[in-house]
């Protein structure tokens, strides 16, 4: 008798921990897919010498706090939650 109620126990306990898993097949492939909707913007730095695309919702913001002296370039979305930063290097050779 102990040892069904230690099983059950146990049982209760996993099953317990499984419903707070909180995994949802079905949101990973509706992200992807929202990812892949989401198209975005060309970027190109120094002449064309470095360029890349950043998300769709991301502006320039380079005139707020970096200039073309400093070759610092910031680009941001409207809530400022999410940012690149982008830092490029003098040949000083």
């Amino acid at each position: 008798m102990r040892n069904l109620v230690k099983y059950v126990g146990i049982g209760l306990l996993v099953m317990g921990l499984a419903a707070c898993d909180n995994s949802d097949t079905k949101a990973p492939a509706q992200a992807a897919s929202a990812e892949s909707n989401a198209t975005g913007q060309p970027v190109s730095l120094m002449d064309g010498k470095l360029s890349f695309s950043l998300p769709a919702d991301m502006t320039d913001q380079s005139g707020k706090l970096g200039t073309q002296a400093n070759n610092m370039h910031v680009y941001s979305d409207a809530t400022g939650q999410k940012a690149v930063i982008v830092i490029v290097g003098d040949d000083t050779s």
